[in-house]
């Protein structure tokens, strides 16, 4: 969300018509930071769950502490996000995020101590994923895709759903195989090596490369196309706006507890499953199982953004949301 939002320049590059438009670059950039994103907020939790709870003595209230205080963490930092974005651009957030990220990863294989856990990844690592993750590359993605912007969104969303498919077995296998310790050390290493190069593809908006949202050339638009990205900037609100209206906080309290409810069934599957009788490799299979649908129906959605009001697609994402969940249990 734009705090500042002035005029698109003129574009004054050949790039515009040359090529694939950067903005899919910038989506699949979005695909892997929400992947990783999900996987530390949410799949990778449930993975940790049991064996580090009973390797440190600790109940299973207090293990899910700290992920409750990074839901907290990252809420105060996500208010401030949108205008660091318009000043420094996505880049140099998503590079210091990852460092962040990186560091406390490493730091989680050595906790000892419950009130480490809860500063370690309660704290630190959600304030790396806070700067590096979701909220950063779908905001800026927004800025190169309007009239596109929903199958654009759809397809950078595939990445949440392709990490609840890989993640939570493949991270089963680590951790019963090398112990957690060295599993959060490898998981910090992978983290690194895909989150830097996705940090450099990102860019702030097309404008500042010569470009026009969805690819349009200055030809088109100078022939009355991109109407849509037009009447986007004219009718879009700054930060101190939309955060004065009931509008902002109803979507806030809304797409907030549906995130809950996705959190606490990436968090809490596999650790319900095994009490259940279910062996770990199993249950983090159906836990992967779960996530499927989710991975080829995103761009579908993102598609119904463009043509249905989004208020229809909401109220439908709840009621399957609602119904998976009362499946599940």
């Amino acid at each position: 969300m734009s705090s500042t939002p002035s005029p698109p320049p003129i574009a004054t590059t050949p790039w515009a018509r040359r090529g694939v438009y950067y903005g899919w670059y910038i989506v699949a950039a979005a695909v892997v930071t929400n992947g990783i994103a999900a996987g530390l907020q949410g799949y990778s939790t449930g993975v940790f769950f049991v064996p580090m709870s009973d390797d440190l003595g600790w109940s299973r209230t207090e293990f899910i502490l700290a992920i409750t205080v990074g839901q907290f963490v990252m809420a105060g930092v996500s208010l401030y996000i949108g205008g660091l974005l318009d000043r420094r651009g996505p880049r140099p957030l998503m590079f210091v995020g990852t460092v962040i990220a990186f560091v406390s990863l490493l730091m989680a294989s050595q906790v000892t101590e419950l009130w480490q856990w809860v500063l370690v990844r309660g704290l630190a690592v959600a304030l790396g994923t806070a700067l590096a993750g979701g909220l950063v590359v779908n905001v800026s993605m927004s800025k190169w895709f309007v009239e596109r912007r929903g199958r654009a969104i759809g397809f950078a969303a595939m990445g949440i759903s392709l990490s609840g498919v890989l993640v939570p077995p493949a991270l089963t296998a680590l951790v019963d195989g090398v112990g957690w310790r060295a599993a959060w050390q490898l998981l910090a290493l992978g983290f690194f090596a895909l989150m830097i190069p996705a940090s450099f593809v990102m860019r702030r908006q097309p404008e500042d490369d010569g470009l026009h949202p969805d690819g349009r050339s200055d030809e088109e638009m100078r022939d009355g196309a991109g109407e849509a990205a037009r009447h986007d900037f004219a009718t879009s609100l700054t930060r101190r706006e939309a955060l004065r209206t009931r509008t902002m906080w109803m979507l806030l309290f809304a797409f907030g507890m549906s995130g809950l409810s996705l959190l606490a069934l990436a968090t809490q599957t596999i650790p319900y499953l095994t009490d259940s009788g279910f062996e770990r490799g199993t249950a983090s299979a159906m836990l992967g199982l779960f996530a499927f649908p989710g991975l080829v129906t995103r761009p579908f959605w993102g598609l119904l953004a463009e043509r249905i009001h989004p208020r229809f697609l909401a109220a439908g994402a709840f009621l399957c949301l609602s119904g998976g969940i009362l499946t599940v249990v």
